[in-house]
C-alpha cells in the first residue's frame, strides 16, 4: 500500500461481517472486535420513563472508535526480517511512549532487507450520534443487545 493512498482516512475494514443467529448480537459484536483485536464496544445507557404506558425504557449508544480520522505515526515505524517482527518492535516502540496500540491499521512495505511496519491510529472511542444504532429496550441489556443488532445488521461492523 503506498504512502499517498493511506494519508487520507481509509475505512479499516472492507467486508461486512455476518453474525450467526443461533447467538445473541452483543455476544457476536464482542467475536467481531475479538477478530479485529481491538476493545469490546462498550454503551452509554439512559433511562426514561414512557408516558403512554408509565414503564421504564433504556437506550444503549454504542461507543464506538472514530474511523474517520486516521494518521501515520511515522516516528514508530520499525523494520525487521519479517512482518510479525516488525509489527511487534513497533508496537514495542509505542508502548515504550504510552500510546494506546488497540486501534491501529498497519501498513507493510517490503523493504531492500525485510520488511517495514508503519501504524495509522484512528480516533478516540466516543459515543456514537447516529440514532440508527441507537438500542431501546425493557432492560438496559435488552437496549444493549437492540444496539448490537443494529449495529452488526446495518453494516457498520466489518472486517479486512
Amino acid at each position: 500500500m503506498s504512502r499517498e493512498k493511506l494519508q487520507r482516512p481509509l475505512p479499516l475494514f472492507n467486508r461486512t461481517y455476518r453474525p450467526r443467529r443461533a447467538n445473541h448480537y452483543h455476544d457476536q459484536l464482542n467475536v467481531w472486535c475479538d477478530r479485529l483485536g481491538t476493545p469490546h464496544i462498550e454503551f452509554q445507557t439512559t433511562a426514561f420513563v414512557d408516558s403512554s404506558t408509565g414503564r421504564p425504557v433504556y437506550e444503549a449508544v454504542p461507543i464506538f472508535p472514530r474511523f474517520d480520522v486516521c494518521r501515520p505515526l511515522d516516528d514508530y515505524t520499525r523494520r525487521r526480517a519479517s512482518k510479525p517482527r516488525a509489527q511487534q518492535a513497533s508496537k514495542w516502540a509505542l508502548r515504550r511512549a504510552g500510546l494506546f496500540d488497540g486501534i491501529i491499521r498497519w501498513d507493510f512495505e517490503r523493504a531492500f532487507i525485510g520488511w517495514t511496519a508503519t501504524p495509522y491510529v484512528y480516533g478516540n472511542r466516543e459515543p456514537l450520534r447516529d440514532t440508527r444504532f441507537t438500542g431501546r429496550g425493557s432492560s438496559i441489556k435488552d437496549a444493549k443487545e437492540d444496539s448490537a443488532r443494529r449495529l452488526l445488521t446495518e453494516g457498520l461492523c466489518v472486517i479486512s
